[in-house]
């Protein structure tokens, strides 16, 4: 029997979608100034590919995908995808991944109700934390657009840094998290219902 427990849920909204967002033939979400990729681009080194989401052609997110840090001295698994199936009628988008050496998998459900996008991530089995340090899905906010622009969080905010603080964690503990919020072709929401989000520094 096959576990799909629901890890976690995301939503992420766009600040400068004025219609609806549909997913095209070419199997990513789209609307005027805006595109959501499903793993279209994968690369070997580098943040670049996952979920992505372009807007007024401008990348801000970037990478996003299931999350492992294993504890010292055990395997990290090589994260594989294996395909994606799309159902345009239902306006959702499963990507199927594996965990190649610990033998399991894992699903990224990605669907719209017109304003927003929403990421589920589903694994076939439970992790196991004798051997795991830390598990998530991450994004990355790509620099280029977001420094010394503001970030918001559930009761504080900032702004990013040009250089590296060496504050790691900008916030905590957070059921929304707002970056740009006072410029809307970059304003993007993502909230969690279910759990709390971070936003890190990892430079």
């Amino acid at each position: 029997m096959r576990w799909h427990r629901t890890w976690l849920a995301l939503a992420l909204t766009s600040g400068a979608i004025a219609q609806p967002i549909t997913l095209d033939e070419k199997e990513y979400f789209t609307a005027p100034g805006f595109s959501f990729l499903l793993f279209h681009n994968n690369y070997m080194v580098g943040y670049q590919g996952g979920l992505q989401m372009i807007q007024q052609d401008e990348r801000l997110l970037d990478s996003g995908d299931l999350y492992i840090l294993a504890k010292p001295g055990q395997v990290v698994p090589t994260r594989r995808v294996l395909k994606r199936e799309v159902d345009r009628s239902a306006n959702t988008a499963v990507i199927y991944g594996s965990l190649e050496e610990w033998k399991t998998g894992y699903r990224l459900i990605c669907r719209s109700d017109g304003s927003q996008i929403i990421v589920q991530l589903k694994l076939d089995q439970p992790l196991d934390w004798s051997r795991v340090q830390e598990a998530g899905f991450r994004i990355y906010a790509y620099p280029g657009a977001y420094l010394s622009r503001a970030f918001q969080g559930d009761t504080a905010g900032g702004v990013f840094p040009q250089q590296y603080t060496g504050e790691p964690v900008l916030l905590r503990n957070c059921r929304r998290i707002i970056l740009a919020p006072e410029f809307p072709p970059y304003r993007v929401e993502i909230s969690r219902a279910d759990g709390f989000l971070e936003l890190r520094d990892n430079r």
